[in-house]
C-alpha cells in the first residue's frame, strides 16, 4: 500500500466525533509507508509490519503538541486503516517535521511564512506559537540562529528563563530529533 492510499483510508476512518482538525492534518500531510523489520502471526496468518510517517510543517507539529485529542484521533485513524488491510499491520506511526514552517499558502498571525528553507529560528517560533508556548516563542522570535547539524545557537537580546530554555529545547528536539541541542548567546 502506498502513502496516498493509506491517507485516504485514514481520512475515511475518522469518526463523526473526532476533532475536525485531525482531518485537516491528515489531508495536509505527506504520508510515507515503509516495510518494518517486524512481522507477527494472528488468526488470519502472518502480518507484515509497516512504518507510517506523516510529514508536516513546524506549525502543525506544534499544534499537535497542544492538542492531544487531535493527535490521538490521527493515530487511531491510521491504526484502523492499517488493521483493515489483510496481511498488513502498523508497527509504528510517527509525525515528523518536513522542513517547512507552515503549509503552502498558510499564514500565521497575518504573517506569510516561508514554505521551505526557513531558518530554524522561524521554525521554532511557529512550533512554539502553535504549541501555546508564548513566552518561549517570544524568546526565539527575531533571534538570529546558527545551526551545525543538530546543534543550534540562538542569539537574542532576551536572556530566557530556565523554563523557556527547556521549552525551546523540547521544540528543537521535536523538529530535529532527540540529539538536538540549543545554546544561547546574548547580545545588546
Amino acid at each position: 500500500m502506498d502513502g496516498a492510499a493509506l491517507q485516504a483510508l485514514a481520512l475515511d476512518a475518522l469518526g463523526a466525533f473526532d476533532p475536525p482538525r485531525a482531518a485537516e492534518v491528515i489531508a495536509g500531510a505527506d504520508v510515507t509507508v515503509e516495510p518494518a523489520a517486524l512481522a507477527w502471526t494472528r488468526g488470519a496468518g502472518t502480518v507484515r509490519g509497516t512504518v507510517v510517517r506523516l510529514w508536516v510543517d513546524a506549525h502543525t507539529l506544534g499544534s499537535l503538541r497542544a492538542s492531544p485529542a487531535v493527535a490521538e484521533a490521527i493515530y487511531a485513524a491510521f491504526a484502523h486503516a492499517m488493521a483493515a488491510q489483510p496481511g498488513e499491520g502498523m508497527a509504528d506511526l510517527s509525525v515528523v517535521w518536513n522542513g517547512a514552517v507552515t503549509r503552502e499558502g498558510e499564514a500565521y498571525r497575518g504573517v506569510r511564512l516561508h514554505e521551505a528553507g526557513a531558518s530554524i529560528g522561524e521554525a521554532l517560533w511557529a512550533y512554539l506559537s502553535a504549541a501555546g508556548e508564548a513566552e518561549a516563542a517570544e524568546a526565539v522570535h527575531g533571534s538570529t540562529d546558527t545551526t551545525d547539524g543538530h546543534d543550534i545557537t540562538l542569539s537574542s537580546t532576551v536572556v530566557p528563563l530556565p523554563r523557556t530554555r527547556t521549552a525551546v529545547l523540547d521544540a528543537a528536539r521535536a523538529l530535529l530529533g532527540p540529539s538536538a541541542t540549543v545554546g544561547w548567546r546574548s547580545h545588546p
